[in-house]
């Protein structure tokens, strides 16, 4: 015995080097199993930020998410030093940390040499990402988290000294990306990326591939693999390889790991790697199994203790868990407790109990199993007597069933005889407690009342078991009610505070300044409201919040939210459902960052939305709180249903405000509010002898009084009149509308055409049209395209057959006439093309690319009417290709011959006529002129049906089929113009070099019909757009539309009417300026209208940013 021991004392004073059979020397490991001290020997470097951007969504969207960049990277770099090194003296010590935003087109890089380094990001990298999330400001945190952690680790890890060079396929390049990613992956950002176990190049691959392979080892099979690989780089020199490294650490090299990989992930097994782990790195190897898998809560670290401290020294507490069935806890007593202390909580679910070596009578022959939360209040978990343990170092196992959660554990055990009582192991087995906290939240049935009014409240907590309320104010004051109903006696504005309880812990929600409580003395024709509450919209001048900082969130009544644009000053507008006289308003700061708030602001009011009256003007405001709600009184007998917040923030270029509350009461006269005539008709264009139908759409009218050019009766005060038209002609119709505070008139010119009898030809469609089954086939499905195609377009089913009608309509004059396609296959694909038509016979193919949509969406600035204009257009053109007629001759579908020009040109000729094509211009520079196809040819054929013949798409058509051999483009002008197309397109040429502009927005002042001529625009008594070069830029629109005259209207006075796509006026001026000042107009399309003396001289369509 003396020489063993010896013997062992040697071994440990002089240790050796532990060499496998392989050669490799493994002893760095061994060393590595040390206490994990970090210590204080870290040199966190100096930070220098620099935003070489400073104005881009990238830019402002970093700032957003990273509010104090220098600190934010200095925690980066302690985060990657602690899963590379276990002790800070070992990490490198950088002085200097340069990080730069730039915006140019790459992702990120680092650089630098000695003790400084430099990290670069794209801002315009960010920018796309942020655009794809759906403007998502977490994702993109995420991004900048996972670009840090990767290229930090470029600067901390160790790097081989052999292995290749950095030329993107060596073994070091794939070890630097590799490691650079699994350490990314590891911190949980790269939750975007999959394993890829089928790249040829396997572990050699770099990046996410290498990475997810290394984070599999650390989750499989050692934790701090991360840790041991990055030092071996530095242990094995220049015996370094990826196969050497993964031996020195696993044992096993590194093709037989990555095959073990390989049949994991594609045994439909999956990574944990969200970066939360049921453990923690440490200078050992072991993984423990994954959170909520059964393990034996004795091995977790806890702590074991005895009632009596009599034991041996060598059968002591401590041998009751150590795993070893040989060793065993004795005490000189018959009966004794022992209790484990826990590291965590668990479920129990079932226990065993070892007996000892010798001496049966020692053995427990009954117990009680208790457990505890807090070591001093015992509940009974399982109680057994008359045990028997037949064999020396025999395991016995005992279920239980407890849904209860404890981190103490106590065995109080009584021997079977004797003065002696012994155990060789304990094991204790359960899951761990997963802890869920209770969520606090509610609603109220109403927030504004008067004295002595009661407020139901409706509790909305999830996963609580208790609640406490406490209402300030209210009586009673406090409840533990779930749904609680709570009277208020006295006027004022008051808190309410819920807090959620269950065994887990608690959660408190409180809502400031959430009542309001008026005094029953208040004068007035109605209650004091919040009118923010009445169900209204709001909406803001910029499209650009993030998606859970939208306009929404200002009157949510939620101080915890908010609203925020990435400008310094912005207006936010609130559209009432009613007219109300306000006396007060509130603004409340937001969470964060008071540079934000707003400094100054201008509130107005209108009762249209077009005209505005300031109310209120601010300046030099100050919100010291966070969350704090100011109240401002107002004093203003006028009635607005409208009301306009225009805010400046104190600096920097992001503005964001939690709340705004408007206080009023509602109008009993209807206040100073002008009315707004406005009308349609149920047709615009008849035969002598019929009647129309006026729809009076006026607001805010109490009379009215009609003039109807041509029409009898001639006048009105009808609200609603029915007109009879006897003569042809092109007649004006004039709508006054009055009330007590004024009146307005709308005067639209050349409005009605009335046709002779019998003109027009047979233009009766019929009952023939068949309209096809449509089926719809979303083979993308998740993508930014195709989830606005289905926000835009709801029902693709409905719409696409309503866009066959629509084309057919155009082309044709009677539905029998009409192909008659049975079955139209509509396909949405993630591929990169635009869209394209094909099938044979009674069916019909149509699909479109949602790659083609998210870019148009993108670059729209996240506008869906742009999108839903696009896919019109996209309808209309190959729909048209499904219902036109073709020659018979004129060569083939080439990209060149006639043939190709008038397929491609009637189908955007269809498109741009119906007012889809409104970011394109016509191109007479076209050498090829009309058979450039596409919008060369479709703008030529627009200008035909402006200038010559309303109809002509539709006779153009018909052509193709009629000349049948002879057809040729100058034949077809020929038959219906009894011009050459050369002609006739030398005109086009000249109108337009001449600065004259064409009207395609679809909206005319005539419809098809088979006349032969376009009565419209030949009537004398119409002054035709055509007279007058009026151009307006840009389109879209951020600020300001910019307007072009022709020389002799450069100083009369014009009326410019904006509607928008319900066919609403929302913006009436008169001006013989070149600029009209759009800013108030939300992101959206509209239509201008422009009148010269009264009569329509020009008509366009713009999108507003």
């Amino acid at each position: 015995m003396i020489a063993l021991m010896v013997f062992a004392l040697q071994i440990n004073a002089n240790p050796k080097k532990s060499v496998s059979k392989d050669g490799i020397d493994r002893s760095f490991i061994s060393q590595s199993k040390q206490a994990c001290e970090w210590g204080n020997n870290f040199l966190t470097p100096r930070v220098e930020f620099t935003d070489f951007d400073g104005t881009t969504i990238g830019s402002q969207i970093f700032k957003q998410v990273i509010p104090n960049a220098q600190s934010y990277m200095q925690q980066r770099c302690l985060d990657v030093a602690k899963i590379l090194y276990r002790h800070s003296a070992n990490a490198p010590k950088f002085r200097l940390l340069k990080f730069e935003l730039k915006n140019e087109d790459f992702v990120a890089y680092k650089g630098g040499n000695g003790d400084q380094m430099t990290i670069a990001v794209s801002t315009q990298h960010l920018a796309k990402i942020y655009r794809d999330s759906g403007n998502n400001p977490q994702v993109i945190k995420d991004e900048i988290d996972g670009i840090l952690y990767h290229e930090v680790t470029h600067g901390y890890n160790l790097s081989p000294t052999t292995g290749g060079t950095y030329d993107g396929s060596s073994p070091f390049w794939a070890y630097t990306e590799g490691i650079a990613d699994a350490v990314r992956i590891h911190a949980g950002f790269h939750q975007t990326r999959n394993p890829n176990v089928i790249d040829s190049r396997k572990w050699l691959s770099g990046y996410t591939t290498t990475g997810f392979f290394l984070h599999y080892i650390s989750q499989k099979h050692d934790k701090n693999f991360i840790y041991k690989f990055n030092k071996a780089a530095k242990d094995l020199g220049n015996s370094w390889s990826f196969d050497n490294a993964f031996k020195s650490i696993l044992g096993k090299n590194v093709e037989t790991v990555w095959n073990e990989y390989k049949n994991y992930i594609n045994s439909g097994n999956s990574l944990d790697y969200d970066g939360n782990y049921p453990w923690s790195l440490d200078c050992e190897g072991d993984t423990p199994p994954p959170t909520g898998e059964t393990i034996d809560i004795t091995n977790d670290g806890g702590s074991i203790s005895s009632q009596h401290n009599d034991s041996p020294s060598t059968e002591g507490i401590s041998n009751l868990i150590d795993n070893n069935i040989n060793s065993k806890f004795l005490t000189f007593n018959t009966s004794t407790w022992v209790q484990y202390k826990a590291t965590k909580s668990y479920v129990l679910s079932s226990y065993t109990i070892t007996s000892g070596n010798d001496a049966p009578e020692r053995d427990p022959k009954s117990w009680t199993l208790q457990g505890s939360t807090n070591g001093s209040s015992w509940i009974n978990i399982d109680q057994k007597s008359n045990q028997d343990f037949s064999n020396r170092n025999q395991k016995r196992t005992f279920q239980i069933n407890t849904s209860s959660t404890y981190q103490y554990y106590r065995l109080s055990m009584t021997n079977n005889s004797g003065g002696t009582l012994q155990v060789s192991e304990l094991e204790l087995f359960g899951k761990e407690k997963q802890i869920q906290l209770p969520i606090a939240d509610f609603s109220v049935n109403k927030t504004s009342i008067k004295e002595g009014e009661s407020i139901s409240f409706s509790n909305s907590s999830t996963d609580a078991t208790s609640y406490n309320w406490t209402f300030n104010g209210g009586a009673p004051s406090s409840s533990t009610q779930t749904n609680p109903v709570i009277r208020y006696n006295t006027a004022g504005t008051y808190s309410v505070t819920l807090k959620a309880i269950n065994n887990d812990g608690s959660n408190t929600e409180t809502k400031p300044s959430f009542i309001t409580v008026a005094r029953n003395g208040d004068s007035g024709s109605g209650d004091m409201v919040d009118i923010t509450n009445d169900g209204g919209t709001a909406s803001s001048q910029y499209n650009d919040s993030p998606s859970f900082e939208n306009i929404s969130k200002i009157i949510d009544n939620n101080l915890n939210s908010k609203f925020l644009t990435f400008n310094a000053s912005s207006w936010v507008q609130y559209k009432a459902t009613k007219s109300y006289i306000l006396s007060s308003y509130t603004v409340t700061s937001g969470n964060d960052a008071p540079e934000r708030d707003p400094k100054s602001w201008t509130l107005q009011g209108s009762s249209n939305g077009s005209n505005w009256q300031n109310i209120d003007q601010k300046s030099n405001q100050d919100f010291p709180n966070r969350k704090q709600k100011r109240a401002f009184q107002v004093n203003t007998s006028v009635t607005y249903q409208y009301y306009r917040l225009s805010m400046n923030n104190n600096s920097g270029t992001i503005l964001q405000v939690s709340e705004l509350e408007l206080f009023g009461k509602e109008s009993s006269t209807g206040g100073d509010i002008l009315p707004v005539a406005n009308y349609s008709a149920n047709k615009t264009s008849i035969q002598e002898g019929e009647s129309i139908s006026f729809t009076n759409s006026s607001t805010n009218a109490s009379s009215y009084n009609w003039s109807f050019d041509g029409g009898t009766p001639a006048n009105s005060t009808q609200t609603n009149p029915t007109i009879r038209y006897d003569r042809k002609g092109t007649y004006s119709v004039v709508l006054k509308a009055t009330n007590s505070f004024g009146s307005d008139t709308e005067n639209k010119t050349a409005y009605i055409t009335v046709l002779p009898k019998g003109d027009g030809g047979n233009c009766n469609w019929g009952n023939s049209f068949l309209t096809p089954t449509v089926q719809f086939t979303d083979f993308d499905g998740s993508t930014l395209g195709s989830q606005i195609f289905k926000q835009v377009i709801p029902n693709a089913e409905s719409y696409m057959q309503q866009r066959c009608l629509d084309v057919a309509k155009i082309l044709y004059r009677n539905s029998a006439n009409a192909p008659r396609f049975r079955l139209l296959k509509f396909n949405l694909k993630n591929e990169d093309f635009v869209a394209h038509k094909f099938g044979n016979g009674d069916q019909m193919t149509i699909e479109v690319s949602t790659q083609h949509l998210a870019k148009i969406y993108r670059d729209s600035g996240n506008n869906p009417q742009v999108i839903k204009d696009e896919i019109d257009g996209i309808l209309y053109h190959e729909v048209t290709h499904g219902y036109n007629l073709s020659p018979t001759t004129g060569g083939t579908y080439d990209g060149s011959s006639p043939f190709w020009a008038y397929t491609e040109g009637i189908a955007d000729g269809v498109r741009i006529y119906a007012g889809f094509h409104q970011t394109r211009t016509p191109d007479v520079n076209n050498s090829r002129k009309w058979l450039g196809g596409y919008t060369t040819t479709g703008f030529f054929l627009q200008y035909v049906t402006q200038k010559y013949d309303k109809n002509f798409i539709y006779k153009f058509n018909k052509a193709a089929k009629d000349l049948g051999g002879s057809w040729s483009f100058d034949s077809a002008f020929k038959s219906i113009l009894g011009k050459g197309v050369e002609t006739v397109w030398n005109e086009y040429k000249n109108y337009i070099n001449g600065g004259n502009s064409l009207d395609y927005d679809g909206d005319y002042p005539w419809t098809l019909d088979c006349g032969n001529t376009n009565n419209i625009l030949s009537n004398k008594n119409t002054t035709s757009s055509l007279d007058f070069s009026i151009k307006t830029h840009p389109n879209p629109v951020e600020n300001s539309l910019f307007i072009v005259k022709s020389d002799h209207i450069q100083n009369i006075t014009l009326l410019y009417e904006i509607y928008n796509t319900q066919g609403i006026l929302i913006h009436k001026e008169k001006t013989f300026g070149k600029e009209l000042n759009l800013n108030h107009l939300n992101s959206n399309m509209y239509f201008l209208i422009i009148k010269k003396d009264g009569e329509v001289i020009s008509r366009n369509r713009f999108i507003k940013k």
